[in-house]
């Protein structure tokens, strides 16, 4: 180890004593190129000026008549003598600057930069703007480079480099020098070291030179630590308390000469300083020390930094501190340690430093722009790291009192650093409102104080500043939406806590969530009101209104059983809506959207048993339908209907529209529930299940009739119509036709009549309905609903009055085969004279279909079952009778046609 830092003395001591020399040679040529280049912009002034006076001499002559002439501004002689110095301090402009070598850096820049610059403009004597003259090729320089004395140089000093390590080498195997001279060698040369670049730093401002003195200092203040981490570990010459001491010393040493040779030397210093308690650990767990030491060493970095501009370093100083808080948090929860006294004291006074600088720093102190993002960082790893690590302290000491008090403390200097310094630290306000909801979900202490005041009462602060901020200040949404946030999650968080954290520990009554809930629902509704009242705002009024009903709402969850919720929900629509009315809030749509999603989510249960009980399926859990539910039911529709009423004036088309088509969903789910709740509990056990399901379905069919009829009041309700008109087709189709709907005692007045014989009556009536409307695709559609509901009904009434229960049922006997022929039959008469009556082409159709349909059956199955005379007598009596309606159709249906079509 000592002979790889001998070497590395060797090498700072060659370097101190060429590089110096290097460097003034440089400046030795800098200065003759300086020199040069000045010449050279005299000379060229000279040409210029000349022929400016040629050009003026010549115009002279030739103005014959012109006054007595006006005498030049300037003159030219001694423009021209001036003008190399004025042309040389153009030079030296912002885009091809040159300074004196013994004062400032040089910036290497080429010739032709120097005399076309930006500030290199010639004027003539006459205030006339020439352009800059430029130097196309670079000039070479007057005196040659001396490669080879700089090669010369470096293997000069390469040489004395190795002969010194060997040198050092020999002197420690042949035992001239032992550890102790060693140790006081290493002392001596970084103190020599110190003072070369302290007096270099002082004697030179070139920038050369004070990198060559903060190299050396740098060394020396790394020798100076080596070696007083050798005297403690590795020679023992010293006790830990001694070394200790020691490196505080070389950090302050550190720390003064940064003041002069720049903040490469306070880096190395403050590295130093926060190494200083690792290197010197003697295994103890004196926490309070160690954290005393780092205070110490933060604020002197903290007014270093400050007073210099030194931002990245005071990041770094930052980010070291939390650096060994981190690890002491980390090593008490692995084990390792077992003391935390005196971290959280230790991070609330670096939140407090930082604080103290912001507000005693001048609000009108004009920063470069680069520093901006040092500052950004520096202000959110102090605010953060602190509220994060304080967060983490009070959860390790289970909420007590003092961490609780510390924690508190840290969040509201947070909030009193945004109001007083808003556009840079309104982020820390919401990192301290988040730590604190954190700390609130996550307390585990059953102290009212620790879990319940204390959160209740910085949310609180919270709302509160953030309401008044939001009316005197800028940033409005800002300090708005924190006090929202703020008073929206106090019970909820509370409430998670207990329930889920904790687990479900009751410390009061289940009704103190509601009352809790309520009374910060009224501070949010009393915010909007004061807003309202003061700013005549309606929106803002009625967003604060929407979060203390949603508040309230979540009282009302925690509070009632879960029998209640639906009708708790559906009365509180009903509620808010005329609230809303009454008082003109803004944001109805959104309040009206939360608590109808609130509602339906209640529902949804019900609404999937309504489902499959319209199906004859089982849809999800099977909630069963009770008067409650059926009372939600009514209050949701209600609710519904009184959404629309209040604000059917203030939304738009397009929500009234929404709000029509949830009415419609409620209403027809909310039917389907109740008629299932009637089923279960009140009509006669007697009834048969078709005859049940038939009810349903005729009280659709009868409903879509009643559409049909409002829908000229309101329009909207004839789309409910056709909706409900299809519903019905789906039972029919669904569940009727292969159901047993003839079976029972009765002939007519059984299921039958209900699942097809009420559909066709109202298919009927919503033809013509459709017809008066002037909707003719509409008409044909329901037209042609109405035929084949007719005959599905006769073929059902047919297969009752024989006693039969389904129409596809085994044992038929040959009157009832004939039977149906006939009532075909008679049926296609009765269409077409419809037909015939009203002028409907699908009609005519339609009879004409069933009338072939017949003419089949009677040759394909009637005909097989007669034998001899009454076959022949079957074929001739079909034949005249399809004679007759050929003759019936030529005669009364087809000859006016061709009649009209020949007028």
């Amino acid at each position: 180890m000592l002979e790889i830092f001998g070497l590395l003395l060797v090498l700072g001591l060659i370097a101190s004593l060429i590089l110096p020399w290097v460097n003034l040679g440089r400046i030795s040529r800098t200065r003759s190129e300086l020199e040069r280049l000045k010449r050279e912009l005299g000379e060229l002034q000279d040409r210029k000026d000349a022929a400016v006076i040629r050009e003026e001499v010549g115009a002279s002559s030739m103005k014959v008549a012109e006054a007595k002439p006006t005498e030049s501004r300037v003159s030219p002689s001694r423009d021209a003598r001036t003008r190399p110095e004025k042309m040389a301090e153009s030079a030296t402009g912002a885009n091809a600057e040159i300074r004196d070598p013994g004062n400032a850096t040089l910036p290497s820049c080429s010739a032709s930069e120097s005399v076309t610059g930006a500030n290199a403009e010639i004027r003539d004597p006459g205030s006339a703007t020439l352009p800059s003259c430029s130097v196309s090729e670079p000039v070479e320089s007057a005196e040659p480079q001396d490669w080879f004395g700089k090669v010369a140089v470096w293997v000069g000093g390469i040489a004395l480099l190795m002969a010194g390590f060997y040198m050092i080498k020999y002197s420690i195997e042949s035992g001239w020098l032992t550890p102790l001279v060693r140790l006081w060698l290493t002392v001596g040369f970084g103190g020599l070291l110190c003072g070369a670049g302290f007096v270099i730093g002082v004697k030179s401002s070139m920038a050369a030179n004070e990198r060559i003195g903060q190299a050396l200092a740098g060394a020396g203040i790394a020798c100076l630590y080596f070696a007083a981490y050798a005297a403690v570990h590795m020679h023992g010459y010293v006790s830990l308390g001694l070394g200790f001491v020691a490196m505080v010393l070389v950090t302050v040493l550190a720390v003064l000469l940064s003041l002069k040779n720049g903040a490469p030397i306070a880096m190395m210093g403050l590295v130093g300083g926060f190494l200083t308690p690792w290197l010197m650990s003697t295994g103890s767990n004196d926490t309070v020390m160690l954290f005393g030491y780092l205070f110490l060493l933060f604020c002197g970095a903290q007014f270093l930094c400050v007073c210099r501009g030194w931002w990245a370093l005071l990041l770094g100083s930052l980010a070291g501190v939390y650096l060994w808080s981190a690890a002491v948090i980390v090593g008490n929860v692995c084990g390792h340690l077992d003391q935390l006294a005196g971290v959280l004291i230790f991070v609330v006074g670096v939140c407090g430093v930082n604080a103290v600088w912001v507000l005693l720093a001048k609000k009108d102190t004009v920063l470069d722009a680069s520093a901006l993002p040092w500052l950004t960082a520096i202000r959110w790893l102090t605010w953060g790291g602190g509220l994060v690590q304080g967060l983490v302290l009070v959860l390790i000491g289970g909420f007590a009192a003092v961490d609780m008090a510390l924690f508190s403390a840290i969040s509201v200097g947070a909030l009193l650093l945004a109001v007083l310094r808003e556009d840079d630290f309104i982020g820390a306000a919401w990192l301290a409102l988040g730590a604190v909801a954190a700390g609130t979900l996550a307390s585990i202490d059953s102290a009212m104080l620790s879990w319940l005041f204390a959160p209740l009462g910085l949310l609180s602060l919270f709302f509160v500043v953030g309401h008044w901020r939001g009316l005197v200040s800028g940033r409005v949404l800002t300090w708005r939406a924190l006090s929202v946030t703020a008073a929206l999650s106090a019970v909820p968080l509370l409430y998670a806590n207990r329930e889920w954290v904790v687990g479900g520990v009751a410390v009061f009554h289940r009704s103190a969530w509601l009352w809790l809930a309520a009374v910060v629902a009224g501070l949010l509704a009393l915010a909007g009101e004061h807003i309202l009242r003061r700013e005549s705002d309606a929106e803002v009024a009625g967003e604060y209104s929407a979060f203390a009903v949603f508040l309230f709402g979540f009282g009302l969850w925690t509070c009632l059983p879960s029998d209640y919720l639906e009708q708790a929900a559906g009365a509180l629509v009903i509620g808010t809506a005329v609230y809303w009315k009454l008082r003109a809030f803004g944001r109805s749509a959104l309040v009206a959207s939360v608590l109808g999603v609130a509602w339906a989510a209640c529902m949804l249960d019900h609404a999937a048993d309504a489902v499959g009980y319209f199906f004859r399926e089982q849809v999800g859990a099977g909630a069963a339908q009770d008067g409650m539910v059926a009372l939600a039911w009514v209050l949701g529709f209600v609710g519904v209907v009184t959404v629309w009423g209040c604000f059917r004036t203030v939304w738009d088309a397009a929500a009234r529209k929404v709000v029509t088509r949830i009415l419609g969903g409620v209403s027809l789910l909310g039917f389907v529930a109740i008629y299932q709740w009637l089923d279960a509990s009140y009509m006669p056990s007697e009834w048969s299940s078709a005859t049940v399901e038939g009810g349903l379905t005729a009280l659709l069919a009868v409903a879509a009739v009643g559409f049909v009829y409002l829908a000229r009041v309101w329009t909207s309700c004839h789309q409910g119509s056709v909706i409900l008109a299809g519903l019905v087709a789906l039972r029919v189709a669904w569940l009727h036709l292969a159901d047993a709907g003839a079976a029972g005692e009765r002939f007519f007045f059984n299921a039958l009549l209900l699942q097809f014989g009420l559909p066709f009556a109202a298919s009927c009536v919503l033809a013509w309905q459709s017809g008066v409307g002037g909707c003719e695709r509409l008409r044909r559609v329901y037209q042609l609903a109405a035929m084949l509901l007719g005959f599905v009904w006769a073929t059902f009434l047919v297969q009752d009055y024989y006693g039969g229960s389904y129409l596809y049922g085994d044992g038929t006997s040959t009157a009832e085969i004939y039977t149906y022929s006939l009532v075909w039959l008679l049926l296609a008469v009765t269409y077409q004279a419809i037909g015939l009556w009203r002028q409907q082409s699908v009609i005519h159709v339609g009879s004409l279909i069933l009338l072939l349909l017949t003419i089949g059956k009677v040759f394909l199955v009637d005909a097989a079952e007669l034998e001899g005379l009454l076959r022949v007598l079957s074929f001739l009596g079909l034949g005249l009778a399809l004679i007759g309606i050929g003759f019936f159709y030529n005669k009364v249906v087809f000859a006016p046609q061709l009649e009209r079509r020949a007028d």
